[in-house]
């Protein structure tokens, strides 16, 4: 097993030798399964499904008329002064 070397605060260093006392492991055990979760949350994070990959064949079947709406600078601005306008009205009391 290789040895990697990791500064950490005081606040941590403490935390982690609390957590250590009461797992009764090692600090070093503890890092290296808390690192193993967290690589896994990881990995299963980056192929969790999207909203996007749901509605794939949704996206683009609405005829708008409009040809080049989501790329001429002129809707793109009108449509985010709207948003801006929105959030305005919303938040107004």
């Amino acid at each position: 097993m290789s040895m990697l070397t990791v500064r950490v605060t005081p606040e941590l260093e403490a935390r982690l030798g609390a957590e250590a006392r009461r797992l009764h492991t090692t600090r070093s055990d503890l890092v290296r399964r808390l690192l193993e979760d967290g690589l896994d949350i990881a990995e299963d994070a980056s192929t969790e499904i999207t909203c996007a990959d749901l509605m794939g064949n949704l996206i683009g079947c609405v005829d708008s008329g409009i040809p080049d709406l989501t790329t001429n600078p002129k809707y793109i601005e009108e449509a985010i002064v709207a948003d801006y306008e929105r959030d305005l009205r919303r938040l107004a009391p």
